[in-house]
């Protein structure tokens, strides 16, 4: 199976009370989205539209690493979730393979 060029952008976002990634009342999360694309900038514009579309609001990126032409060099424990994420995204749909809220880690400073 050819896996499709997408990028990885791993990210803090605005989380709203009614996005679908808001499980625990968090303000803010961070997360590692596949956005499928070979252009970054196109792929930016549609996470940026992806995250609106789910009450979100990009805060920062934290980098953005292309997948499809290099062989996948990532922590082990997230190779299995990111290529299989990776295989799966469309033309459409940005995947989110890793999040996490603030609620998760009260210690951490807000945003």
């Amino acid at each position: 199976m050819e896996t499709q060029s997408c990028w990885l952008i791993y990210h803090k976002a605005r989380m709203g009370e009614r996005s679908s990634m808001n499980m625990d009342g968090s303000t803010y999360g961070y997360g590692i989205a596949v956005v499928p694309e070979k252009d970054l900038k196109k792929a930016l514009d549609r996470f940026e539209a992806e995250l609106k579309s789910d009450f979100m609001d990009l805060i920062e990126i934290h980098k953005c690493v292309h997948y499809g032409i290099e062989p996948f060099k990532y922590e082990s424990e997230l190779v299995d979730s990111l290529d299989r994420s990776a295989q799966i995204a469309t033309s459409r749909d940005a995947v989110y393979v890793l999040g996490i809220g603030n609620e998760s880690f009260p210690e951490a400073e807000d945003a």
